[in-house]
This record gives structure tokens, C-alpha cells and sequence, in this order.
């Protein structure tokens, strides 16, 4: 029963790192989408601000050619004001985005890792769990080799070398085989 419950609560443990690995799956898949949909706004974003960009300057050119001469100096003024206003607009949110994506790159490599460090130390857990078991298994069996061998070698009488002999090298074998299950224990 002991043997068994072990065996459950390994079971257990593999299913719930399993279940651990599947959320964490999800949500590095959901982080990714999160990701894209980022990058397709800052597309967007840019999109819409270059668009921006030609149509004022679209509108300043229509509305300098319908002024007179008189206001062509003051209106081509506030046209090159508002163009550096926007190009630093635009220069500002292109650092922003590209920092913002570095950071999430960063993040991202660092998660990999980390559940690449997890995934081996569970693999390591688990293979350490599985060698003591069999040793264990292993070492009871020694044991009924072990006293059977020496059961047997007290009942063969003490004029049967040949016997007797065999039953020595069957205990020195068991003993190494006992040492050696002591070891991976």
C-alpha cells in the first residue's frame, strides 16, 4: 500500500506538473498574442500618424495657396512648427514603442529560461524519485536472496565444500549487490 501511495502521489505530481506546464503554455501563447496585437496597434499607430501628417500638410498647402502673399511667411512658419512638433510626436512614440519592445523581449527570454530551468529540475526530481524506487525494490529482494542463502547454509552440512562454497559466493554477491542499492539510495 505504502508502494502504491507513492506510486499515486507521483502520478499526482507528474499530472500537476503537466497541468502547470499546459497553463504555463497558455500563457506564454496568450503573452505572444498579447504581443502581436501590440505590434499590429503600433503599426496602426504609425499608420494613422503618418496619414495625419500628410493631411495637415495637405490642408496647410490648400490654405496657402487660397492667402494672399501677405500671410504666405506667417502660415509656412506654423506649418514647419507644427511639422517639428509632430516629427518629435512621432520620433518620442517610435522610442516608446521600441523600448516597450525590448523590455517584452527581455521578459520573454527571461520566462524561456526560467521554465527551461524548471522543466530540468522536474526531470531530475523525477529520475532521482524512479532510482530510489527500484532500488528499493531491488534491496528487498537482496534481502530474501541474502536469508535464504543463509538458511540454506545452515542446513548443508559442513562436510558438502562444494555447497557450502556456492552459498558463500551467493551472500558476498548479495552484499555487493546490498552495497551497491545503498549507494543509489
Amino acid at each position: 500500500l505504502v508502494a502504491q501511495d507513492e506510486s499515486y502521489q507521483t502520478q499526482l505530481a507528474l499530472l500537476q506538473t503537466k497541468l502547470d506546464r499546459d497553463r504555463q503554455a497558455d500563457e506564454l501563447l496568450h503573452a505572444q498574442q498579447r504581443e502581436r496585437e501590440l505590434l499590429m496597434q503600433s503599426q496602426l499607430n504609425r499608420s494613422v500618424t503618418a496619414a495625419a501628417v500628410l493631411l495637415a500638410l495637405l490642408l496647410l498647402l490648400l490654405v496657402y495657396l487660397m492667402l494672399s502673399r501677405r500671410f504666405q511667411k506667417r502660415l509656412a512658419e506654423r506649418e514647419r512648427e507644427a511639422s517639428h512638433q509632430l516629427e518629435a510626436q512621432v520620433i518620442e512614440r517610435t522610442q516608446a514603442l521600441e523600448s516597450t519592445m525590448a523590455e517584452r523581449l527581455n521578459i520573454e527570454e527571461d520566462r524561456r529560461l526560467l521554465q527551461q530551468s524548471l522543466l530540468e529540475g522536474e526531470k531530475l526530481r523525477a529520475l532521482g524519485q524512479l532510482t530510489g524506487g527500484v532500488a528499493h525494490d531491488f534491496n528487498n529482494l537482496m534481502t530474501v536472496v541474502t536469508l535464504s542463502a543463509e538458511l540454506l547454509k545452515d542446513d548443508v552440512p559442513a562436510d558438502n565444500g562444494r555447497a557450502s562454497q556456492s552459498l558463500d559466493d551467493i551472500l558476498r554477491a548479495a552484499k555487493s549487490a546490498a552495497d551497491i542499492t545503498a549507494g543509489l539510495l
